[in-house]
């Protein structure tokens, strides 16, 4: 998915699309493991992601309030960025892990 930045014209991410960066995200989990205090906003940040994706969430006010951290909460709501395509889906990708 691109974004025609001459006409600012935002395009919609596919059913496609979504479903490879919801797997993107699985893998940004599985390499955080299950105890890492280092890289806990994201994890937090990929699993409200996850559920926004899923659930087609368009608003940010559909983002969790239990969001501990600023960096989970960016994530997620580049999430809903994402739905409602204003960025591209491989910010995902280069999601940072330490």
């Amino acid at each position: 998915m691109l974004v025609n930045m001459n006409s600012l014209e935002q395009i919609i991410p596919s059913e496609r699309e979504v479903a490879e960066i919801i797997a993107v995200l699985h893998s940004k989990i599985d390499l955080i493991g299950i105890c890492s205090c280092e890289n806990f906003a994201m994890l937090e940040g990929c699993q409200e992601a996850i559920k926004i994706l899923c659930g087609k969430k368009t608003s940010y006010n559909d983002i969790s309030d239990d969001l501990i951290t600023d960096n989970g909460w960016i994530i997620a709501v580049l999430a809903v960025d994402y739905l409602n395509g204003i960025c591209d889906g491989k910010i995902f990708k280069d999601l940072p892990i330490r």
